[in-house]
């Protein structure tokens, strides 16, 4: 299994909006479709940036740097968004493995921290070793928390 950026890997492209259609639009009732994820994905800007994870040729996790990814706390930059790991792949650490590529990047790019916002997976960042920074509650009253990593860059992710 590899962690590779989408930008690398053209022929995913396709791949990663499905996965995030289906995680992030279907289940949520949002009103994007999967033309506007492309176009998000494949903008050209500095964000967002863009993940996959590659195992038995195959695209079956994908995640995102995004510059924000809640309105309401413009001060946090950047954000982890948008994992999703194909069911079948799960419980294989590509999550981890993800979310890993994701900090170091944003260490890379120089930024101290980065951020995200869960609803229903607060447990599992909690076991990777994210802070909780703070409780915050929707303008839809669905409650979420707040997470930052420490992304400094540190000698073993340069190494590596």
């Amino acid at each position: 299994m590899k962690i590779e950026l989408l930008s690398e890997v053209p022929n995913a492209i396709d791949d990663a909006v499905e996965m995030i259609y289906e995680e992030f639009v279907i289940k949520t009732k949002s009103s994007a479709t999967k033309s506007t994820i492309k176009k998000f994905l494949t903008c050209g800007q500095d964000f967002p940036i863009t993940f996959v994870a590659v195992a038995d040729e195959k695209n079956v996790g994908t995640i995102s740097i995004f510059e924000n990814d809640y309105k309401a706390r413009l001060q946090y930059k950047p954000w982890l968004a948008s994992l999703v790991v194909r069911e079948n792949y799960r419980k294989y650490g590509i999550g981890t493995k993800l979310i890993k590529a994701v900090v170091d990047k944003a260490g890379e790019l120089g930024y101290p921290e980065i951020y995200l916002k869960t609803e229903t997976a607060a447990g599992y960042y909690d076991k990777l070793g994210w802070q909780r920074v703070e409780r915050v509650v929707g303008d839809d009253g669905i409650e979420s928390w707040i997470f930052k990593k420490s992304a400094k860059k540190t000698l073993q992710n340069q190494k590596g």
